[in-house]
């Protein structure tokens, strides 16, 4: 049953910036009027954007009513502002279509306040800036001298030809071609040529997105305190740089046809084969960073995993599972949510949307064909937004260091460490092999508590079958 996920107790988070409510509910607690108070005595004359939202388990069944509940949370919210004595205007905005499905649904029941960007910001408050015409227009030139720069280092008479070129057997394989490479990266700076002589024009809308976005920081002020806690690219570290990365990265799929078969934040990024890396996106990106910048790193990588345990073949085998098997994971669970968006984007224009999804979602429905029974009143939204939670949280034990170790009887995790067994070594099916990637899952799904018991193994089966799917290669 998917009725642990309905929490009804507000978040006890402590930012500043946000006040959380109970499931359904428009009340401030204490702590709330506490934060308000803050938010009051610091900024009593800035104009404030007060934003509202709900979780997905909130009259999900009535669009009307969800707006209401959002409605009432905001004008509580600035109504506890006045109490305390803020003198500034307010510039609401409602989200009833917030989409957003955490592992957690309470830290979604919230009204979130932030300082108004056109006005200065005082002690101990970031802004958010979103990237600007000009900064895309530096960061388009820049991609493009970087790619001619990689291009120049892979000449033999070049100074720095013997480090460009093992950075390119490091990344793309010992067997990789650099003439080859050589003739791409022309291919990648001519594109990029071309984006350089459109001055002042926005990107595609999916790049734009990916240069705006980034990932949920908080950062004090000089006293302690926050209230703006995301950050744009303009106030989060290298900024340039990682504007440069999304241009080159974009201009790789255009350009030379690549895909996203692993992200630089992935371990499947590290042991990509030479094919594979001559058709992956965030490869060139970070050689293009690497060979121009020395001393480049992305701002996420994976975490170092301790195989002195084993054989190095066999260290090889276990790292390629379970690279893939993190890498199909985060791709199932995406799968799944992107289901779960259309979904309630249908159910909340009051839509038909069965049979409209018939790929993943009947995959979804054969493996968990209790959960979608007719029998039960529960939407299939909801249901869905369950297994992504379960999906996302056993993907969680996959972002720390793993150690590994060899041990008879069947892959489990066992006081922090993945034991595998002898088997689990034998003759592949390929170079990545399903079994293997299949065990290594149920062992995680074991070990995740919110997972019961007969359903270890179809959540397994879920992530591989969808892995096997258009979607998630």
């Amino acid at each position: 049953m998917l009725s642990d996920f309905f929490v009804t107790t507000a978040s006890g988070d402590p930012d500043p910036g946000a006040v959380y409510f109970a499931r359904g509910d428009d009340r401030l607690g204490s702590a709330g009027r506490d934060k308000l108070s803050a938010i009051a005595t610091r900024y009593a004359d800035q104009q404030l954007n007060v934003v509202g939202t709900a979780s997905d388990d909130e009259e999900y069944a009535d669009s009307t009513a969800r707006r209401q509940l959002i409605h009432r949370r905001v004008e509580n919210v600035v109504a506890g502002l006045r109490a305390e004595g803020w003198r500034g205007q307010a510039a609401l905005r409602e989200k009833p279509r917030n989409t957003a499905s955490s592992v957690d649904p309470r830290p979604l029941r919230r009204v979130t306040v932030t300082v108004h960007l056109n006005q200065p910001a005082t002690a101990g408050t970031l802004t958010t800036e979103p990237a600007s015409g000009s900064a895309l227009d530096t960061a388009r030139t820049l991609a493009h001298a970087y790619a001619v720069t990689a291009i120049k280092a892979l000449d033999e008479s070049h100074c720095e030809y013997a480090r460009v070129s093992a950075l390119a057997r490091r990344l793309f394989g010992t067997g990789v071609d650099l003439p080859q490479l050589t003739g791409r990266l022309f291919r990648l700076a001519s594109h990029l040529d071309r984006l350089r002589d459109r001055p002042g024009e926005q990107p595609h809308e999916k790049l734009r997105d990916r240069l705006d976005e980034q990932p949920h920081r908080r950062q004090p002020g000089p006293d302690g305190g926050t209230l703006c806690f995301r950050p744009g690219p303009a106030t989060v570290g290298q900024p340039e740089q990682e504007r440069i990365f999304a241009f080159i990265h974009s201009s790789a799929h255009t350009a030379l046809c690549a895909q996203d078969l692993a992200y630089a934040r992935h371990r499947r990024f590290w042991v990509l084969d030479h094919e594979s890396a001559m058709c992956n996106a965030d490869t060139y990106a970070l050689f293009v960073l690497q060979a121009a910048v020395d001393g480049y790193q992305p701002p996420e990588l994976p975490p170092a995993d301790d195989v002195g345990r084993l054989h190095p073949l066999q260290a090889r085998i276990a790292a390629q599972a379970v690279a893939d098997a993190e890498w199909y994971l985060e791709r199932a669970a995406d799968d799944v949510h992107r289901i779960y968006r259309d979904v309630w984007n249908a159910l909340l224009d009051g839509g038909d949307w069965r049979g409209r999804y018939a790929g993943s979602l009947a995959v979804i429905r054969e493996i968990f064909p209790a959960e979608f029974a007719p029998r039960l009143s529960r939407p299939d939204d909801i249901v869905l937004t369950g297994i992504y939670r379960r999906l996302r949280r056993i993907g969680t034990a996959l972002d720390r260091s793993l150690r590994f170790e060899v041990r008879e009887g069947v892959a489990a995790i066992r006081h922090g460490a993945l034991c595998l067994p002898s088997s689990f070594f034998g003759a592949a099916r390929g170079r990545t092999d399903v079994r293997r990637v299949a065990a290594v899952l149920l062992a995680f799904a074991t070990d995740e508590p919110t997972v019961p018991p007969a359903q270890r193994e179809r959540y397994a089966a879920l992530v591989t079958e969808l892995a096997e799917s258009e979607h998630c290669r």
